[in-house]
Order: structure tokens, then sequence, then C-alpha cells
């Protein structure tokens, strides 16, 4: 081939750089372009006015091409003297420039949305959480990307044979990986009717963000169970306006995709 003619290196099948190859065909392009020029005897490109020059700028080429005016920059470096405060100004011609590869801030997350209601479907969806953080940037990416309210999401760890964790905001959002199975359940609207109380007479309070299974229950059944045996009343209406439970519930003795669901 024409480039095996001109370059040894590149000759046959081997694998090249691409950029070294980029920078030697621009060169040779330019070195070309020069000889055609001196050969026929045409004159060099007009340079530029003193108008339009900055001061102490770059020098026109005399041979320029198109290679350098669409591929060449020049860096410009300055020293000024610490005695007589003057500055010197070089500029140094560059074809390609090495750049480092931005480290990414972001890492991706997939997560199967259960909306809620009588068309209840899921859907797998992908977003773009921080590295690090809490897991609230992950339910509020999951609320943009689907539209859903955040108080409306409940985040779990759910696999075939049950729920393994339930996430609250203020969690590390380390502890989840991409290999995770993670579900975010819609919820309800948020209702909280004046005078409710539970079937204990106290009103269990109980944070959609923050739901916890098996030992935090306990722990806020208790309290309800000892104040019904002293015998307190009713709390007032006033205190009275608090979430209510939210209960999920995996079935586990379905087969098929129900069961994997």
């Amino acid at each position: 081939s024409i480039v095996s003619k001109n370059a040894l290196q590149y000759r046959g099948n081997s694998q090249h750089d691409a950029q070294e190859f980029l920078l030697w065909l621009l060169d040779r392009v330019h070195e070309d372009l020069n000889h055609a020029v001196k050969q026929s005897g045409q004159p060099p490109l007009k340079p530029p006015s003193e108008t339009d020059m900055m001061p102490e700028g770059p020098s026109f080429p005399v041979c320029s091409t198109f290679v350098q005016e669409l591929f060449q920059a020049q860096y410009r470096s300055s020293l000024t003297c610490p005695h007589c405060q003057k500055q010197s100004n070089t500029f140094d011609p560059f074809l390609c420039i090495s750049l480092p590869i931005p480290l990414p801030h972001t890492r991706p997350l997939y997560v199967t949305v259960v909306y809620q209601g009588k068309c209840s479907h899921c859907m797998r969806v992908g977003v773009a959480v921080p590295l690090s953080g809490t897991v609230a940037r992950l339910r509020e990416a999951v609320s943009v990307e689907t539209k859903i309210p955040t108080d409306q999401i409940v985040l779990t760890e759910m696999y075939y044979d049950g729920f393994h964790r339930s996430f609250c905001d203020t969690d590390d959002l380390e502890t989840v990986h991409e290999s995770d199975c993670i579900f975010a359940f819609e919820t309800p609207e948020i209702f909280r009717p004046e005078g409710i109380l539970s079937q204990r007479g106290i009103h269990l309070n109980n944070n959609l963000n923050h739901l916890k299974f098996g030992l935090d229950h306990y722990r806020l059944s208790s309290p309800a169970q000892a104040a019904a045996k002293q015998g307190k009343a009713d709390l007032p209406p006033s205190r009275a306006g608090s979430d209510k439970i939210v209960l999920l519930v995996c079935n586990r003795a379905c087969a098929g995709q129900q069961g994997r669901r």
C-alpha cells in the first residue's frame, strides 16, 4: 500500500497505535505539501499584518499548510524577571497533547421498581449514583427516573427466599453493590388522619423511609403493650399525626414467574 511504501514500520498486518499513525500521517502530508509548493514556485501564504498580530504573539510559519492551520496549536510559556518585572513569552508548537482520562464520579445501580395500584407491574431501571454518600441519593435518583415521590418509595433487598435488607436514608451507599437485587416499592400516598389510633390504644410511629423488620417491630410493639396494660388512655387527637404502617409481604409459596418475584 501507499503507507507501507513511505513507512516500513506500517508494513504488514500488524496492529499499531492509532495516535502514532495519525501524527505520522499529518507530518508526512505537511512535508509533501511544502515540497510541492517549492517545486511549483508558488509563493507561500501571506503572513498576517502587524495590526492582526497580538503583541509578543507566535511567529507565523513561512511555509504554512492546512495541517498547521487546522491541527497545530502552540503552548504559551511566560517568564517574569523578579528584578525588572519584564515578562518574556515563548510559544512551542504541538500537534498532540496527552490528557488524563477523568476518573468516574458515579456508578450504575439497577433497581426493580414495583408500582402500586390495580395494574401493578414491575420495571427494571438503571440509575447513576455517586461513589460515596447515603441511600438518600439512590432514593432521589429512583424518584427522578420513575416520577414517584421520595416519601412513597421503600427500598429493600429481596431474593427468591424473601426480604434480606431494608434501607433507610442514613445508610451508607457503599453497602449497596451492583450485584444486589434491589427493589423499590411504590407505597400509597401518605395519609395522616386526625385521631386515628392503633388497636392497642397508641399510635405506632413508623417512617416509610426507615422501614425495618424483626427486632425493630418488636421494639415498637413492646412499649405499646406496656402502655395498654398500665391503663393509659388514648392519646389526644393533637398528638396523633404520624404515618400509617406499611406491610410488605413476600409470597414464597408460588412457583414459576410469581415465585421468582
